[in-house]
């Protein structure tokens, strides 16, 4: 493992805690800090494979919450990057929910990109609904209405995870207890994520560590996304974990916070049952989640919380305007507004309402105009720490998008040891603008 990391002593590797299609991640220790932390490496150099690696170290670098890991420090040297960010002593969500020897298995393909062209095949009439006529156990790989798995071409099928042994809630009498405690945490990062104005994207059980205190943790910020970005910068692009993945994620729809509740609706549909709510091939699975009303209650297996029950049929919704918002999943699992921590971000600059800086937007309204004139202009803005210059910027650049401008925005991270840092987000942002267009506009 040493030889991965020619160009730095600071951290030693001690072992391999995981590995997916991303990175590798190890435990290792910070030798200036003295501390333990988590370290992803890339596997895969690559230009879209290093854009989603800086992103999502990005997303969150400044954001604190006892529900999202904590991120430290992105490195580079040479090819090699990697990040730093806690280390969480937990087991994954389903894992710590149903007990020992009640996890359900894992479903055949996770972590896949859709090809935008399967798109056409999400809403066909002929598919079946949930789960097939076989309670959910999927069609033979090629079989009737299907030429094969769209994705890897192979024939392979999405297999719902088979059923734990019931009566679940009756053999293990701490199983509720564990999941409320489990699912309010969840809810509380999903929230805390949605309040900075990120969508997860792919949120799934092993995507979220839960310690021995019951503390749910939010991982694996590859995918996300940020509300109310330049869709010609920050495209939808369709990919996540397709069981998880709501329907209009799947279509290359826009993507709120309705998607990522969604996928949490699985989650608990999965530790309520014992198995996913849809079956079948891919395309059997996605035409099945946008017909509402068309799963399984999670209680057929056996007796579960009703409350619990009624919520996850909510999440699972078809339509995103008939999930449950941030507030009401917290009001509905007991926790309301103030079990929820705040979400804090180093630069002291979150959630600053905008107040009294009419005069300054209209300045950078001038440059802009003078900027329209082919003429290059810098704004300096400036002022103490905490008086809302990040949230004044945030505001112009809403607007200017509004007019048609094409925004490219990028910081200075204080945790990132990389080439070119002031402007590397920027030129981030302009390849996947120029990545967008058809090849005689480039």
């Amino acid at each position: 493992m040493q030889s991965e990391f020619r160009g730095t002593e600071r951290f030693r590797l001690v072992r391999v805690l995981g590995a997916g299609g991303m990175g590798t991640v190890y435990e290792a220790e910070d030798r200036t800090r003295q501390i333990p932390v988590a370290l992803k490496l890339l596997s895969h150099f690559g230009p879209r494979q290093l854009f989603q690696f800086k992103q999502e170290f990005r997303s969150l670098a400044d954001a604190v919450h006892p529900n999202l890991v904590g991120l430290h420090e992105l490195h580079s040297h040479g090819e090699h990057w990697f990040f730093t960010m806690d280390l969480v002593d937990g087991t994954d969500f389903s894992s710590y929910v149903r007990g020992p020897c009640r996890t359900p298995a894992p479903s055949t393909l996770t972590d896949e990109t859709l090809p935008a062209s399967s798109a056409s095949e999400l809403l066909d009439p002929h598919m079946l609904p949930a789960g097939g006529m076989d309670g959910g156990r999927s069609a033979p790989p090629g079989g009737a209405g299907e030429g094969g798995n769209p994705i890897t071409g192979s024939g392979q099928t999405l297999v719902a995870p088979e059923q734990c042994a019931p009566p679940f809630w009756e053999v293990d009498v701490e199983a509720e207890s564990r999941l409320r405690r489990a699912l309010a945490g969840l809810a509380s990062g999903v929230t805390a994520l949605h309040g900075t104005g990120i969508m997860h994207r792919d949120l799934k059980p092993s995507n979220v560590l839960v310690d021995s205190r019951g503390r749910a943790v939010i991982l694996d910020f590859g995918l996300v996304s940020p509300a109310g970005g330049d869709p010609r910068v920050f495209r939808n692009i369709v990919s996540g974990t397709i069981p998880y993945m709501s329907p209009e994620q799947a279509e290359g729809g826009l993507v709120g916070p309705a998607s990522d509740w969604y996928s949490v609706g699985v989650m608990l549909y999965e530790a309520l049952a014992g198995r996913l709510p849809f079956g079948g091939t891919y395309s059997q699975m996605l035409a099945a989640k946008r017909s509402a009303g068309r799963t399984w209650k999670p209680g057929f297996l056996g007796p579960v919380p009703a409350d619990l029950s009624a919520l996850c049929i909510r999440l699972l919704s078809g339509r995103p305007e008939d999930r449950p918002s941030d507030r009401e999943v917290l009001a509905l699992l007991g926790s309301g507004t103030g079990a929820t921590a705040q979400t804090t971000l180093v630069d002291g600059e979150h959630a600053i309402p905008l107040l009294g800086r009419e005069r300054q937007l209209a300045e950078l309204g001038v440059a802009l105009d003078k900027a329209r004139t082919g003429r290059c202009v810098v704004a300096w803005v400036h002022g103490r720490s905490g008086m809302g210059k990040t949230a004044l910027l945030r505001a112009f650049l809403e607007r200017t998008v509004k007019r048609g401008a094409l925004v490219l925005s990028g910081r200075c991270y204080v945790g990132e040891s990389v080439p070119y840092k002031g402007i590397d987000a920027v030129i981030d942002q302009l390849a996947s603008f120029l990545e967008a267009l058809p090849s005689g506009d480039v």
